[in-house]
């Protein structure tokens, strides 16, 4: 594989009304020659019992086997999941997915600690994908103690929200990634951290600018692509398309566009 789309949720989200189906991103692969994409659930999702992720994530693991080239991640509510249910279920996904502010099922990343469905999946070899953000619980120093102390790679999507202390410190962590989805989404709808809390490199934000100084941080290999689908589709006009030429101009400018190659 050349390029994967490595942040694509699946389902319907009850909470904000976007809806994306396996065969429109099946659709996509064709029509952008994407190689592949990385499917989890929405974040969001309607439960009445433990294991709230469980149905959406049969759903993922089944379109996988109707398309190939969709690459089955496991969403994991660390506390709500039964161990023994997870146990069963975890050897058929390549990877999993934390998000921690999904509606009624919050918690924060300080807490993994206390979790053993975390520390199973994030002892494991396969790639952890954290939801990352501004809000205490959900920034990047939230699991510097997890970067420190697991070998397993991880992944900080939408850039750690800029934060510049926070990205500074988890750098020297070599399976520490950085997801930059959606990149023109969160730029087109000022949705990064206020300038106070980013790098005066950062003063101008436009995709070359933040590439290059998250590069200087990190090195191009640990920078990888995403659209964030449903939400950059929804968000601002032709958001798929304009995230999908960013994925292409990392993959010609040398930064991680399969991770897979990577580990």
């Amino acid at each position: 594989m050349k390029i994967i789309d490595h942040h694509v949720h699946l389902n319907s989200d009850p909470k904000i009304g976007f809806c994306l189906d396996w065969r429109t991103v099946s659709h996509r692969l064709d029509h952008y020659e994407l190689d592949g994409a990385i499917i989890f659930s929405t974040p969001n999702v309607s439960y009445s019992n433990k294991n709230p992720y469980l149905g959406v994530n049969r759903m993922i693991l089944q379109a996988s086997k109707d398309d190939k080239r969709l690459i089955p991640f496991s969403f994991i509510h660390p506390f709500y999941d039964e161990t023994a249910n997870f146990e069963k279920e975890h050897e058929q996904f390549k990877g999993f997915k934390l998000h921690q502010r999904a509606r009624h099922l919050e918690y924060s990343y300080g807490q993994l600690h206390k979790s053993k469905v975390a520390e199973f999946i994030i002892s494991t070899n396969k790639p952890v994908f954290f939801h990352t953000g501004y809000r205490e619980g959900a920034r990047i120093k939230d699991l510097s103690y997890v970067a420190e102390n697991r070998k397993s790679h991880l992944v900080f999507s939408h850039s750690g929200d800029l934060i510049d202390s926070d990205l500074r410190l988890v750098k020297k962590y070599e399976n520490v990634y950085i997801d930059v989805s959606p990149l023109v989404t969160m730029i087109e709808r000022n949705f990064f951290v206020e300038l106070p809390r980013r790098s005066t490199e950062l003063r101008i934000l436009n995709i070359s600018n933040i590439l290059n100084y998250l590069a200087k941080l990190f090195g191009k290999k640990r920078i990888i692509w995403g659209s964030d689908s449903p939400w950059c589709d929804n968000l601002i006009e032709e958001g798929y398309r304009k995230e999908v030429d960013v994925g292409k101009y990392m993959l010609e400018e040398g930064f991680c566009t399969n991770i897979f190659n990577e580990l």
